[in-house]
């Protein structure tokens, strides 16, 4: 609300300073009025200086420097101004600008021109930008030429203007024009590109000096130009309104950072178009030039040949980016699948090892580490299915038994009963063959099955020998004992055909040892 309340005054005090200064114009004469008109010229330029320099103290960043350029170009307006007051008073009037007014009126556009050229860097896609621009320009020229070979030369031949200083004096409306394009172009593409009272503001302002500068040029060379008129009124007012502009900004706070913007232009859009526009331009002004021969109209031949091959080399060096930046993109991601490639390939041997440990765990005994009841069954089921193949299938199934083992656990304490397991484990798997098959089959009780065994003699050979290894006693937890065993044996398939029968078998030869007095073997 007080930005508003600000500017409107503003505003209001440039309707106010209009209207006194046309008054001044209009009713005054002589040296009073050429004393008046300097000093609200004066005052024009002053009062937007005071504004700029506010701005610029009071604001950073890339909205500092855009605001000091414009500074820049009002101080540049303002000498221009001086040495055109100063050869107007010593030469007694004068009858065209002045060499070093033209070149200040110069400097002071182009500092205009490089203050917008400045917020491209507020833009993250500058590529669109610079297009932008391009296609812009080919225009631009092609227009120019054309008005300037057939229009405002013939006028200036006419009037009887020279060559030079018609070309001269052409330079300001068509740069004015040009940044007026530019900027109209930029908002309708764009609108908050930049903050829109602002924008309008500025517009205005490169409006009115486009307007004044044309019409004082066509005034100038004709003779028909009065010192202090109303032009003085609109080139202060345009200069105003820069001043407005800047307070504007200075009150709105905007902050312009690098790549915070977009710019909306689609370059890609209408190549068609775009073809016929470039070829039509450098075509016209080819015929132009070669009938008239004009200078002016062969620089703009070659400058819009210069921006076709400038956009083509743009797009080629866009295109080799995006390229480069896809091939980055492509290595990147092969990497990310060769690393989630590895990363998958270690999570699945993990895997295995994890269901390889399951299945493990899952068929051996965890406190000895030999087969379980589960892994027992399974190896009979395998060893009858093999029979139902082979006629020649023969094993023997030993079941052991250690004597009066819950004595044990009760009197020195189930740690001691384990350790005592894993003890009794390691003699069997010393006194059996490596290619036994071993099983806890529950607590204390243990089972053997020996394949391809086809005498007794030589199972009852292992037995004694089990039963001689074991007369040495066990030494846990510096606790000597001393263990007997019962054991029992049957074979297949001479005992039995079926797994069940052929274990409970052996476990009734087992039983019927304990029954005589244990610490002996039997045969089923």
């Amino acid at each position: 609300m007080k930005e508003t309340t600000y500017i409107r005054n503003a505003l209001f005090g440039l309707a106010f300073f209009v209207i006194i200064f046309c008054g001044g114009i209009l009713t005054l004469d002589g040296e009073i009025k050429a004393l008046g008109v300097s000093a609200m010229a004066a005052a024009a330029i002053v009062f937007t200086l005071l504004m700029q320099i506010l701005a610029v103290r009071r604001t950073e960043g890339l909205q500092r420097r855009f605001i000091g350029l414009l500074l820049l170009a009002t101080i540049l307006y303002a000498a221009a101004e001086v040495v055109w007051f100063y050869e107007e008073k010593l030469a007694g009037g004068l009858d065209s600008v002045p060499l070093w007014s033209n070149i200040l009126y110069i400097l002071n556009l182009l500092s205009y021109i490089a203050a917008f050229s400045l917020l491209t860097f507020a833009i993250k896609n500058r590529y669109q930008v610079v297009y932008f621009a391009i296609d812009i320009l080919i225009i631009y020229f092609s227009v120019t030429a054309i008005l300037w070979v057939y229009w405002l030369h013939p006028l200036y031949e006419e009037a009887g203007v020279a060559y030079g200083p018609g070309v001269t004096s052409f330079i300001y409306p068509a740069l004015e024009l040009l940044l007026l394009f530019a900027l109209s172009a930029t908002m309708f593409l764009k609108r908050y590109f930049f903050p829109l009272k602002t924008m309008l503001l500025l517009i205005f302002s490169i409006a009115l000096f486009f307007i004044s500068d044309t019409m004082h040029l066509f005034a100038l060379y004709y003779g028909r130009f009065e010192p202090n008129s109303l032009l003085e009124v609109m080139w202060s007012s345009a200069i105003v309104l820069q001043g407005i502009a800047a307070l504007q900004l200075y009150l709105k706070r905007s902050s312009f950072r690098r790549g915070e913007n977009t710019f909306h232009y689609e370059a890609g859009s209408y190549p068609v178009a775009r073809s016929i526009v470039n070829i039509g331009s450098i075509l016209i002004l080819f015929l132009i030039f070669t009938a008239s021969q004009d200078l002016t109209a062969g620089a703009g031949l070659l400058v819009i040949i210069f921006l076709v091959y400038s956009r083509q080399l743009l797009a080629s060096s866009q295109l080799n980016q995006m390229t480069l930046s896809y091939q980055e993109l492509a290595r990147d991601l092969e990497n990310q699948v060769d690393k989630r490639t590895e990363e998958l390939r270690r999570k699945n041997a993990e895997l295995e090892q994890s269901s390889s440990r399951l299945k493990y765990m899952a068929l051996h005994d965890q406190l000895t580490d030999i087969w379980n009841r589960r892994a027992l069954e399974g190896r009979l089921k395998t060893l009858f299915e093999k029979s139902l193949d082979e006629k020649e299938v023969k094993f023997a199934l030993i079941f052991i038994d250690i004597d009066k083992f819950k004595e044990i656990n009760d009197r020195l304490g189930h740690s001691y009963g384990d350790e005592l397991l894993v003890e009794f484990t390691m003699r069997i798997k010393q006194v059996f063959p490596q290619d036994a098959f071993i099983a806890r089959q529950s607590g204390d009780e243990f089972v053997v099955i020996l394949e391809e065994w086809k005498l007794k003699k030589e199972i009852e050979f292992l037995i004694q020998k089990f039963f001689e290894a074991n007369q040495k006693g066990y030494s846990i937890y510096g606790e000597e004992v001393n263990i007997t065993f019962s054991l029992g044996a049957s074979f297949f398939p001479e005992d039995s055909r079926n797994a069940d029968e052929l274990l409970q078998a052996a476990d009734m030869a087992m039983y019927a040892v304990k029954q005589q007095g244990k610490n002996n073997y039997q045969f089923h």
